[in-house]
């Protein structure tokens, strides 16, 4: 985990008269807001401190003294730094009070301000969909829509954030020519969207408060962005405080009329859905078996007969139908995983569905070499069971080993990182898989919540700068679900957990993606890890899901 304590200034340094005096802020901004506080900053041994119990409720870090040290657990993990005294408050340094809490802790001299933030870790986007992945320990972070002109563009303003990284992406085929991070103010991280085309952005709920979701919606005529809402607790809004209601309309403004495949070959498929007017599009998968799924929002089908699909190796049907008044939805039934991407079209109305073959598809799993990393081991134990006190590392040891079995049994190369409770370092784990030329990286793990014992279920991570691998992380999950049994937590982006993500599949090469198969912290499914017929299940879901993605759904026996 990255350590980010900022002092900004070398003005604080030739504040201090002596080493160890205070430095007095005048203020305390945490997450964005100003705070109360009475005790100053301290500058001893070169080392920025903080007031510890203060500090340790903005960062819901929790904090367990021992004699001239603290143990403080937060949600960026544990951290041990020893504790000072002055006029009778106990400080800590700043930089390990960072690290647990998983924030940044910025000291303005010139200012006089000390400045507490959550991290803007990663920008990218998803269709029309920008995803803002966070860290932040405190409240769900409030924003701030705005428009600039000359050239076009949309910012959001983020109080209480600031950024991991600063920088620019460049994408294609979209709305959207680029999209630049950075630091608005101390406290403020803002986000800067370039626009091929004019538009405007709302926000949307998401179930991940390490996520953050805004709609960018292209404008067809004069139109005023609706206000965003401000949290104000740390709950979610309720859906009446999200935005308000849209007056009603006499009748819904679009018709979806036509739906057709425009190209199909052996390595992509082009569809063409055309509507009466302006209407936003939300694709996703949905799973067991794996389909492609797009809501057509604010708008309902037109007479479209029957949807003609020539003979092709990707897609076997299409079918349409009105989900919700306002929400038409088209499934394509998929012969195997794809990419897919959608492109808004403004002449005529409508939008194109692009699928594609990822890498490692198609093709036949036998002859396959997959290197199977099972997390942890040795020294490090990773997560333990609450309940009956289940060490991490040996859990993934023993899907692994049985997901070893199962692979050979089909004829796959299957290479394992450890085989027995040893230590393995992670660069030592990319090596491995780089060396033996792999075709898949597959690494095992168990879950933790980090404090609460009712979280559950089954997720599995591609590396966030690697959207390609989406199609397998899709595939593995929908096997480890359907095999399981499990709560689906679905697929996501491993730098929505830490900015630049998991090492093992950040570094390597090949296709891969990291598997959280339960929850240690949760009683149930610790239990569930303890029947070795539970992890075989485990295996089998794997194993079954690795097929899907290289054999397609018509290979005997994949996905079903």
């Amino acid at each position: 985990m990255s350590l980010r304590v900022a002092l900004v200034s070398v003005l604080f340094f030739l504040s201090v008269p002596f080493l160890g005096a205070d430095a007095p802020a005048s203020r305390y901004i945490v997450f964005g807001e100003t705070v109360a506080c009475s005790s100053p900053v301290i500058l001893r041994q070169g080392r920025l401190y903080v007031p510890l119990n203060e500090s340790c409720q903005w960062l819901r870090v929790e904090a367990n003294l021992q004699g001239e040290t603290v143990t403080l657990r937060g949600r960026g993990g544990e951290a041990r730094p020893p504790v000072a005294m002055s006029n009778g408050t106990r400080y800590v340094p700043a930089g390990a009070l960072a690290e647990a809490a998983s924030a940044d802790i910025v000291w303005d001299a010139a200012q006089r301000t000390l400045v507490i933030s959550g991290r803007l870790q990663d920008v990218f986007m998803e269709g029309s969909v920008l995803r803002l992945s966070l860290a932040s320990p405190g409240k769900p972070p409030r924003w701030r829509i705005g428009r600039l002109h000359n050239p076009e563009r949309l910012f959001i303003d983020l109080p209480g954030l600031r950024c991991v990284r600063l920088g620019s992406k460049e994408f294609a085929g979209s709305p959207v020519a680029r999209i630049r991070t950075g630091q608005f103010k101390p406290e403020i991280a803002r986000v800067v969207i370039e626009l091929r085309q004019k538009a405007s952005a709302r926000w949307q709920p998401t179930e991940d408060p390490s996520l953050m979701e805004f709609l960018l919606e292209p404008e067809t005529g004069r139109k005023r962005m609706e206000k965003p809402p401000r949290y104000s607790t740390e709950k979610p809004p309720a859906a009446s405080n999200i935005t308000k209601a849209p007056p009603k309309k006499s009748s819904i403004p679009a018709q979806v009329t036509n739906i057709r495949i425009e190209s199909a070959d052996e390595s992509k498929a082009r569809i063409w859905v055309e509507t009466s007017g302006s209407a936003r599009s939300k694709p996703f998968f949905l799973r067991n078996p794996v389909r492609l799924a797009v809501d057509v929002q604010n708008a309902t089908l037109g007479a479209l007969g029957s949807i003609d699909v020539p003979e092709n190796p990707i897609v076997k049907g299409i079918r349409a139908a009105q989900f919700k008044t306002d929400v038409a939805r088209i499934v394509l039934d998929l012969s195997r995983m794809v990419t897919f991407s959608v492109v808004s079209s403004s002449n005529p109305s409508g939008f194109w569905m692009e699928l594609g073959m990822p890498e490692g598809s198609p093709g036949s799993l036998p002859g396959k070499t997959v290197v199977v990393d099972p997390g942890h081991g040795g020294k490090d134990t990773g997560t333990r069971g609450l309940s009956l006190r289940l060490l991490e590392k040996d859990i993934n040891l023993d899907i692994a080993l049985r997901l070893e079995s199962l692979l050979r049994a089909a004829g796959v190369n299957v290479l394992l990182t450890r085989r027995e409770d040893v230590f393995i370092s992670l660069s030592d784990r990319v090596a491995f898989a780089e060396a033996n030329a792999a075709d898949f990286f597959i690494s095992i793990h168990c879950d933790n919540s980090g404090g609460s014992r009712s979280v559950s279920g089954t997720k599995t991570y591609y590396h966030g700068r690697r959207p390609e691998n989406i199609p397998l992380a899709q595939a593995i999950q929908s096997g480890l679900v359907g095999s399981m049994g499990t709560r689906d937590q679905g697929v996501r982006a491993d730098t929505t957990v830490y900015g630049i993500g998991f090492h093992v599949i950040r570094n390597t090469d090949m296709p891969g993606v990291l598997v959280e198969t339960a929850y240690l912290s949760n009683p149930d499914e610790e239990a569930l890890l303890s029947d070795p017929a539970v992890r075989q299940k485990g295996a089998e879901g794997i194993c079954n899901g690795l097929k899907v993605f290289v054999e397609g759904y018509d290979a005997e026996g994949a996905g079903r």
